[in-house]
């Protein structure tokens, strides 16, 4: 595996793709713990959208103690053999410390958390599909009940939906991030290209505030409408925006009809603040 080069870790708002938080690591740091401490400033009882590298029962923890609501793809639960049962296939009782397998036996936890089914494997007519070992160990992970309970909700097609609406501007944010031979990093050394990289992220906010609409008004910073996508307008309407041949309001209408979505629960940003009906402008603070 190699270990040589840096890993830049982003916290993004999803609607508008602003970047609000960034960390650069090693390239082989996990992901996960990065997450978390990336989370660390926003405040409780946020919509936190992930991919599976944040899927972890530790990470899905740490989220929680924060009252925040998981839209993290899950991990996978793999077959001990191809096209065996899977964990899920097992029921575990963690209050009475006992695991249930497919076939309706029962075996304790032991203190390190592993039942053992030796009595029952052998004469078991599933056991062609539960191990290849004269009897199945079962362990049980520190977190198992948070990945039971994620594999669970991500079976709702609400919470899919929410994760494949916001994922592109995830992924754009990212591609801002590294266009134009980015990827490569100018310099050696932790403290220069992590001060690099806040400054180009300060230069990638700046110009999607400018797409947004920003602009000074009585004192204020305020945007000249709703959080829209670029991506979303046409070539040609781009082109004369940028020249100030027709007015923003002409690609994203200040009514109710606008595409932002306001999540109850959703993240909180100063660029989210749309009054009922969407007839008033977003503002931020002075």
């Amino acid at each position: 595996m190699r270990t040589d080069g840096f890993k830049a870790h982003l916290a993004t708002e999803p609607e508008s793709g602003i970047i609000t938080a960034l960390k650069l690591t090693a390239a082989n740091a996990p992901d996960g713990p990065v997450g978390v401490e990336l989370m660390a400033a926003e405040p409780d009882g946020l919509e936190v959208l992930a991919d599976s590298a944040y899927g972890s029962g530790a990470v899905r923890a740490g989220l929680k103690r924060r009252h925040h609501r998981l839209v993290i793809k899950p991990l996978p639960s793999r077959p001990v053999i191809p096209g065996g049962f899977v964990r899920d296939d097992f029921v575990v009782d963690h209050d009475q410390g006992v695991v249930t397998c497919p076939a309706g036996h029962t075996a304790k936890l032991s203190s390190a958390c592993v039942a053992r089914f030796a009595p029952h494997c052998g004469p078991c007519p599933m056991r062609s599909r539960c191990t290849k070992a004269r009897a199945r160990s079962f362990s049980v992970s520190a977190h198992d009940a948070e990945l039971v309970e994620a594999r669970a909700a991500w079976s709702e097609d609400e919470l899919r939906a929410v994760y494949r609406q916001h994922r592109p501007m995830a992924e754009r944010s990212i591609s801002w991030l590294v266009a134009k031979g980015k990827r490569r990093l100018r310099y050696r050394g932790v403290e220069r290209n992590v001060a690099w990289a806040h400054r180009r992220v300060a230069a990638l906010n700046l110009r999607r505030l400018v797409v947004l609409g920003l602009t000074r008004t009585d004192g204020n910073w305020v945007l000249a409408g709703p959080i829209g996508v670029l991506g979303d307008v046409p070539r040609r309407a781009r082109h004369l925006l940028a020249r100030g041949q027709i007015q923003r309001d002409r690609i994203f209408p200040l009514n109710s009809g606008s595409s932002v979505r306001a999540h109850p629960r959703g993240p909180t940003s100063t660029l989210r603040r749309l009054l009922p009906g969407g007839e008033e402008p977003c503002s931020t603070a002075p």
